[in-house]
């Protein structure tokens, strides 16, 4: 289990690590999993395991927002500089209250507004499927008042 996905380990590599782990905030299915099976065997102390990817860049890089949009999905997974970072994975944190957007008064702004302000990665086709299912529901709610 810890020696999971294929390894290629150098030891000559120089350059700067990243390490990518899913978004922070978020328990993956492979650390439920693996976190079941170490609890069915009998290692009842181990409160979670997560997993990431270290990943070594030689040289100099002229966009690192292009760099790091190449090593992860940005829906699932986060980029580190450190493996002291690593350590919010396993922060437990108080949820946020809910909270709601004006579909009925801003109409696709309200999503474009929450996408930004909530970190909720919505890509352009996403926030488009959303206006335009709420739009018959919003203009029925319109009617009834």
């Amino acid at each position: 289990m810890l020696r999971y996905g294929p390894r290629t380990q150098r030891s000559d590599l120089a350059g700067r690590r990243l390490l990518v782990v899913p978004r922070i905030g978020t328990i993956s299915p492979w650390s439920s999993k693996a976190t079941d099976v170490a609890h069915n065997c009998g290692l009842e102390r181990v409160r979670r395991i997560e997993r990431g990817i270290w990943y070594t860049v030689a040289g100099p890089v002229r966009d690192e927002a292009a760099l790091r949009a190449a090593l992860h999905d940005r829906m699932t997974e986060a980029v580190l500089a450190s493996e002291a970072e690593a350590e919010r994975l396993f922060a437990h944190s108080q949820p946020k209250p809910l909270e709601t957007i004006d579909l009925l008064g801003k109409g696709r702004a309200a999503i474009e507004t929450a996408n930004a302000t909530l970190g909720l990665a919505l890509a352009p086709d996403e926030i488009d499927y959303l206006a335009e299912s709420f739009r018959p529901w919003a203009a029925t709610r319109r009617m009834s008042s």
